[in-house]
Parts: C-alpha cells; sequence; structure tokens
C-alpha cells in the first residue's frame, strides 16, 4: 500500500524547484531527464506526488548537486516527527536520528559545532564517587 505525501516529500519537492528555477532549467527538461510528463514533475515539486528515490537521485545528477545538500537542509523537527510517524523499525529510528543530528551539526559553524561539543563533554561528566 502506497503512502500519501507527507511534509518531508513537500519539502523535497519545493528544494527541487528551487534548484531548478535557480539554473533556468525548464520543467520539461527535468521531465525529459527522468522520463516523466511535466505534469509529473510539476506534482512532485508541489508536494502532491511522491518522489522516488531513483527520481530523486537522478534530478540530482541532472542539477548537477548533491543528494546531501537536500536532506542536510532538512528542518531536524520536522525529521524527527517524519521518524517517529513513518518509520515503526526501532533500530532504524535510531540511525535515522543519528544522520540526521549529524546533519543538523554539519550545518553549523564551527563555533556552535564547538559550543555544543562542550555541552555534550559537561552533561557526559560524571562526579567520581
Amino acid at each position: 500500500m502506497s503512502r500519501a505525501p507527507n511534509d518531508i516529500d513537500r519539502y523535497i519537492g519545493q528544494a527541487m524547484r528551487r534548484i531548478r528555477e535557480s539554473q533556468f532549467i525548464r520543467m520539461e527538461q527535468a521531465a525529459d531527464a527522468l522520463d516523466i510528463s511535466p505534469q509529473q514533475i510539476s506534482k512532485i515539486e508541489r508536494g502532491t506526488s511522491k518522489i522516488s528515490a531513483s527520481q530523486f537521485f537522478q534530478l540530482c545528477y541532472f542539477y548537477k548537486i548533491s543528494p546531501a545538500r537536500i536532506y542536510q537542509q532538512l528542518p531536524l523537527r520536522d525529521t524527527l516527527q517524519f521518524i517517529q510517524e513513518d518509520n515503526p523499525h526501532g533500530y532504524r529510528k535510531q540511525h535515522l536520528l543519528e544522520e540526521s543530528l549529524k546533519a543538523e551539526i554539519d550545518g553549523l559553524n564551527p563555533a556552535a559545532q564547538q559550543q555544543l561539543l562542550d555541552l555534550l563533554k559537561t552533561l557526559n561528566h560524571r562526579p567520581e564517587g
């Protein structure tokens, strides 16, 4: 059974449209790259249709961008909600959570990364005794 598009699907579609438009690529060109109709590209970009993993990677290749660029920009709150709602497997939740947090941390400037590291060291410090 196929699920309906969720907030993550809509975010990815909007991001792909912004990238396409910033490169002055017509919808028809993107559709040709995926061998689908321009209407289907429109549905993906509006978030009314899901994008498959293969289509996502094909578009990233066509737009000459890293897939990580899209995923690293996902808001952490939305990613965590997605993990809890759409993924019933506990071991996968932990992996997705770790990857989401890593992407968020990687997006921080070096000073903020150091502050976070210092905070974690403080929280992890256990008094001896």
